[in-house]
């Protein structure tokens, strides 16, 4: 299996990744699958990331599962509901950070320094994944410092 996951992160500072990948390996068995990260600049490049996706499930022979990776920010942002309808439509997962990913894994949600912050991370991971309670909500738009990571890793991927 291929896991494409849509990150709304520069590829540049790649922080999403890293909290997410740590997700994985802290919580699930050693990979007999493949990760392949896609990067979106800001939540509404998440929406047009079909050719990138499309490639990525073209060079991996097997299946591919999509998972669109996005912070919650604000209620009211009217792209929350876009992405919702967007990954129903093209039967994706929708994984969500509520406000964001640095305040799910950090508790932190003004990071200056995301890039600094999910090395940082990375160094104390599987302690702060241990104490960690807020990753399997799956009310997490409603519930301030949550996602539904869990949730959705776990239709497929095999728990430690």
């Amino acid at each position: 299996m291929q896991l494409i996951l849509v990150l709304e992160t520069r590829k540049s500072c790649n922080s999403d990744y890293r909290y997410i990948k740590a997700t994985i390996d802290y919580f699930y068995k050693p990979r007999s699958f493949s990760i392949r990260p896609i990067y979106a600049k800001n939540k509404s490049e998440l929406l047009n990331q079909e050719r990138k996706i499309n490639n990525e499930k073209h060079k991996y022979d097997g299946r591919s599962v999509v998972v669109i990776c996005a912070d919650f920010d604000r209620k009211d942002d009217p792209l929350n509901d876009e992405l919702i309808e967007y990954c129903k439509e093209n039967n994706y997962a929708l994984i969500w950070m509520n406000l964001n990913v640095e305040h799910v894994f950090l508790n932190d949600k003004n990071v200056t320094n995301k890039e600094k912050a999910s090395i940082n991370f990375l160094k104390n991971s599987d302690l702060i994944l241990s104490k960690l309670e807020n990753l399997n909500n799956t009310d997490c738009l409603n519930c301030i410092c949550s996602s539904n990571i869990l949730c959705i890793l776990d239709k497929y991927l095999e728990k430690k």
